[in-house]
């Protein structure tokens, strides 16, 4: 019994120098561009839900900055990296 997954053929449509850099990064690490685009997709499935956080979450975090803000503690953030390091203290 073969027990390997089947594989499809696809077609996209991408920007000509990612496509180039993406060879060349293939060739690079002696594998096909097939297989390289199939890891990063492997990886980015693995990942994608880690960032994503519930509703109920969200709303924790909102009432905990709040809170702070009405006893007088807050954090000045200039860019979104300091508003995801500040939330994530939280």
């Amino acid at each position: 019994m073969n027990t390997a997954e089947l594989k499809e053929r696809t077609s996209i449509r991408i920007n000509k120098s990612l496509l180039e850099r993406m060879k060349a990064k293939a060739k690079a690490g002696n594998r096909s561009f097939s297989n390289l685009v199939e890891t990063i997709l492997y990886k980015f499935e693995s990942t994608e839900d880690e960032g994503l956080m519930s509703e109920e979450e969200f709303f924790d975090k909102i009432d905990a900055s709040r809170k702070g803000i009405e006893e007088g503690r807050f954090v000045e953030v200039r860019n979104k990296e300091e508003l995801h390091q500040y939330l994530d203290s939280l």
